[in-house]
């Protein structure tokens, strides 16, 4: 049982770590181009970083249109 629970700990901290990790690769990106995606989640499209796969926010009727979403 001990193991089990040293596991999970262990699991938990290298999760962080690369949360962390991927927080800074995200935060330094300039966000050069993006793309729209549509997730079935929220069933919302989003606009995407190409680089860095950060969410940038949503797009607006022009991006839509240009990219056959409406």
């Amino acid at each position: 049982m001990e193991n089990i629970n040293q596991s999970v700990n262990e699991i938990k901290q290298q999760i962080k770590s690369l949360t962390d990790e991927l927080v800074t690769l995200q935060t330094n990106c300039k966000h050069l181009n993006y793309n729209l995606k549509y997730y079935e989640e929220c069933k919302s499209v989003l606009k995407v970083c190409g680089e860095c796969e950060k969410v940038l926010g949503y797009p607006n009727k022009e991006e839509l249109e240009e990219n056959d979403f409406i």
